[in-house]
């Protein structure tokens, strides 16, 4: 059998085999709800076919293309499309962009090459684009839509598992949350700065830079504490070391901008810097809803990411007095996390993509939004969690 004819066979079975992992997925029926999705393949320029995802519905066809699809899947490397068909890759990068308008283009590490770099010499990934992802300009996608579809999920579940390691929340921006004059999540914060045996924080945030933002300020990047930052080289002009003073207030004018922290421990952040995580490094940053890769992760991503990676503050409630509301949609536009929607002219809050950060109810212009914690010993509680996942002394 030649090389086209396996990829033209592995390419019926995935189509074929999507039923059984739709399935199994719990989460299916909830992010095809939102993102229903039709897709066109064209493998080597001849081999066709499409996929239809909707809730309570799988289809397919080979050898037929869908008019206007959602996405369009271009195979040129018939060696590495093989393996994806297959379920047999490991893993996968995009080819960074600011905006992905009409695009993505999928890559894989297949070798490593020697560079001469600060301090020494190391070593470059060697890329192959072997497929890409086209859609429409103005639809609006972006690369974690595709970790809905099975076949993509597959390939980063290992990623999904590990994530289970690391623990993160975001805290509500709230300063009507407060406790005797105590702003309860601000208490959060000042706990752990107070705590951190050293403190560090990017010059820039990455995610505003790269978008160019025009709605924050770039400077407040993000912060890190613990005795493992101790190992974080700062002479590259991208990071500086902080005095809990100069901490306090870059954490307090991000509080101002109404910008989200997000704190816990991110064993991926410690290995964008170098660092040998050993438990002692925290991570904290502030973000914006227009920016931030975390918000973009929840808005795009699989329903089973956000359960794992941000759970809720434990306690906290934000809800909707529907007699209140009149359907303005300010709220909408203030979620970072695509759990807000208007049905039958009244706001809603999917609970379980509500991260609780708070910015709907500030925007509110009734009062209708309203957030509150059952009981003031769970930022106590709250503290304990955290600590049981990262020491930052």
């Amino acid at each position: 059998m030649t090389e086209k004819k396996v990829l033209e066979q592995v390419f019926k079975d995935m189509l074929k085999r999507t039923f059984q992992d739709i399935e199994e997925d719990e989460f299916y029926q909830k992010d095809v709800k939102k993102f229903p999705l039709r897709i066109n393949w064209v493998i080597d320029d001849d081999i066709t076919g499409y996929q239809i995802y909707e809730a309570d519905n799988y289809s397919f066809k080979f050898g037929e293309e869908l008019e206007n699809p959602d996405l369009t899947f271009i195979i040129k490397d018939l060696e590495l499309g093989t393996k994806f068909l297959k379920g047999e890759l490991e893993g996968f990068k995009v080819a960074p962009r600011s905006d992905y308008k009409g695009r993505f283009k999928i890559q894989n590490v297949v070798g490593w090459k020697d560079i001469n770099k600060e301090g020494g010499k190391g070593q470059t990934s060697i890329l192959n684009h072997w497929l890409t992802v086209k859609f429409d300009r103005n639809r609006d996608f972006h690369p974690y839509t595709l970790m809905r579809l099975p076949i993509f999920k597959n390939l980063v579940r290992e990623k999904v598992a590990d994530m289970s390691k690391n623990f993160g929340s975001y805290l509500p921006i709230n300063k009507t949350l407060n406790f005797e004059n105590q702003v309860l999540p601000l208490k959060i914060i000042k706990y752990f700065i107070d705590k951190a045996a050293n403190i560090v924080t990017r010059v820039k945030c990455g995610c505003r830079d790269l978008k160019g933002c025009q709605n924050h300020d770039h400077s407040l990047g993000c912060m890190y504490m613990g005795r493992d930052t101790f190992s974080m080289k700062a002479s590259e002009g991208k990071l500086r070391v902080l005095t809990k003073e100069e901490a306090w207030n870059i954490v307090n004018r991000a509080y101002k901008e109404g910008l989200i922290p997000v704190m816990g421990r991110s064993m991926g952040e410690a290995e964008i810097f170098g660092v040998e995580e050993t438990g002692h490094f925290m991570s904290m940053c502030f973000c914006c809803a227009c920016c931030c890769v975390n918000a973009k992760l929840m808005n795009y991503g699989p329903s089973e990411v956000s359960s794992i990676l941000f759970p809720r503050m434990k306690g906290l409630e934000v809800k909707v007095d529907l007699d209140e509301c009149i359907g303005c949609g300010k709220c909408i536009k203030a979620c970072a996390f695509g759990a807000r929607e208007i049905i039958d002219g009244k706001a809603l809050i999917d609970q379980e993509r509500c991260l609780g950060c708070g910015r709907c109810v500030d925007v509110c212009p009734t009062g209708a939004t309203t957030i509150e914690f059952d009981d003031p010993r769970r930022i106590e509680e709250h503290i304990k969690v955290l600590e049981s996942y990262v020491d930052v002394s």
